[in-house]
């Protein structure tokens, strides 16, 4: 039977949470959706702080801040989020993009759980569908650290439940949006078109499914492709536009050794329960889902993998953890159970696991902020940041100490060199973020003293003009 038709048979299976009306009954179904939901974001709350997950977080706040859209568009529909969010919420920008993060990545979860229980007619299945998501530790990281990632994965999860669900107009524009949230969403693109059917299905016909995909691609392009053609020059040819993104040569066996490292690192044990939900899926038919979210794994390692420090396969994981839910058969109540204790064992574990390396980085994170808000409030000079090294680290303390990122004051130890002439002119609070402790050149050994302070709990280097040091 097409899964878009299924809603007696669910209500059969939601009878005994009705009272009163098979209505009322999913209404409860949904509701204790929003709750496993709910557990998940209370369990998150503590972790959500104004911390930085990397140098491009820096960047995108930066633009959140001064409410740009017009440039590093391939992610314009991700800045729209940050500024709406911005708008919405009181305080720290880097607070408020997190808490964005949070919200959209909860929509997420709960998309993964309506999409379960469509699939299986199963409340406990759909619960054990949002379990698998929320122990992956890039969403969780995701879910608490702002980056395009998540809300990107949440915004097909979004979409795809909306298409299960016969909502096609709704789930065309969301895709459209995950375009603008960025580009590399296209490679979910076969989850949504291999057609919906199973090897049983008589009724569904090839054109009334041709006609649903070709509203589904006219639909989302038309909003994606009116805001690129807004932003073509920008979009295109821009500093991080499609021509010039970081990308690495194709080389196919790089590929999938980084889409296994993915999979065992992300997932791990959780493979099992993805594995036996294929396996029930395709029992069951359901082989257009299979095979379009297969498709979906192919693409993103043959084409999405080129693009460095980026979890491509994190939307892969999403569309099938509603295979999970399909375990739970309901003609056979021992095996509610069986798999749902076998599952549920295998989810604690690893979501424990992913729970303390996020504990640990967001304490790290933490310490950092902490640490480098004290230098730039105990500091009467203008603040210089030494032996910076990188994108990441660059951008990532400017944004902490100076508020924004391109200052031009957190300076790698060759590039100090290269500025001497200038810093000793002119008086500055000169930090070291790392050794050597030394000045990177004689002009400025000859006019700065190097001092010791404990600034947030560490003991840090900072050479300061001579009449200034004591």
């Amino acid at each position: 039977m097409p899964i878009v038709s299924r809603r007696d048979a669910l209500l059969r299976h939601l009878r005994p949470f009705a009272r009163g009306s098979a209505r009322a009954g999913v209404a409860r179904a949904y509701l204790l959706g929003l709750v496993a939901l709910g557990v998940v974001v209370i369990s998150l709350i503590p972790s959500i702080q104004p911390l930085l997950q990397n140098g491009d977080s820096a960047v995108y706040n930066d633009q959140v801040d001064a409410r740009q859209l017009g440039i590093r568009t391939t992610h314009i529909g991700y800045i729209a989020l940050g500024m709406a969010f911005r708008a919405l919420l009181p305080g720290n920008t880097d607070l408020i993009m997190n808490v964005m993060s949070l919200v959209v990545g909860g929509f997420g979860l709960f998309a993964v759980y309506c999409s379960a229980l469509k699939l299986s007619e199963s409340i406990l299945g759909g619960v054990l569908a949002v379990a698998i998501v929320a122990a992956i530790p890039a969403y969780l990281r995701g879910m608490a650290l702002s980056e395009v990632d998540v809300p990107l994965a949440a915004l097909i999860a979004i979409a795809f439940a909306l298409r299960l669900h016969a909502r096609l107009v709704l789930s065309a524009l969301v895709f459209g949006y995950a375009m603008l949230v960025s580009p590399l969403a296209a490679l979910a693109l076969p989850a949504f078109v291999i057609p919906f059917s199973t090897a049983r299905d008589q009724r569904l016909r090839l054109r009334g499914e041709a006609r649903r995909i070709l509203i589904f691609g006219a639909l989302s392009l038309l909003l994606y492709g009116s805001v690129v053609l807004l932003n073509w020059q920008d979009y295109v040819f821009g500093g991080r536009g499609i021509l010039h993104a970081p990308r690495k040569a194709f080389d196919l066996a790089t590929h999938v050794q980084r889409s296994l490292t993915f999979f065992r690192g992300e997932c791990g044990l959780l493979l099992l329960p993805l594995g036996f939900g294929a396996a029930f899926a395709l029992w069951r038919g359901l082989y257009g889902l299979v095979f379009g979210t297969l498709a979906v794994l192919a693409l993103s390692l043959l084409l999405g993998e080129r693009f460095i420090d980026v979890p491509v396969q994190l939307p892969t994981v999403l569309l099938a953890a509603p295979w999970v839910s399909l375990i739970v058969i309901p003609r056979w109540p021992w095996s509610r159970w069986v798999f749902g204790i076998a599952v549920s064992v295998i989810v604690v574990h690893w979501r424990a696991s992913a729970m303390t390396a996020l504990r640990q980085e967001i304490a790290r994170l933490a310490d950092e902020r902490a640490t480098y808000r004290a230098v730039a409030d105990s500091s009467t000079l203008p603040v210089v940041l030494a032996n910076v090294n990188g994108f990441e680290e660059t951008n990532r303390l400017e944004r902490i100490v100076f508020g924004r990122t391109h200052t031009g004051r957190a300076l790698s130890r060759n590039e100090m060199r290269r500025r001497c002439a200038r810093f000793a002119r002119e008086d500055f609070a000169i930090w070291f973020v790392r050794p050597p402790l030394t000045p990177p050149c004689a002009p400025l050994g000859e006019r700065y003293a190097l001092s010791r302070r404990r600034v947030g709990g560490r003991v840090l280097g900072v050479l300061l003009p001579r009449s200034a040091a004591h």
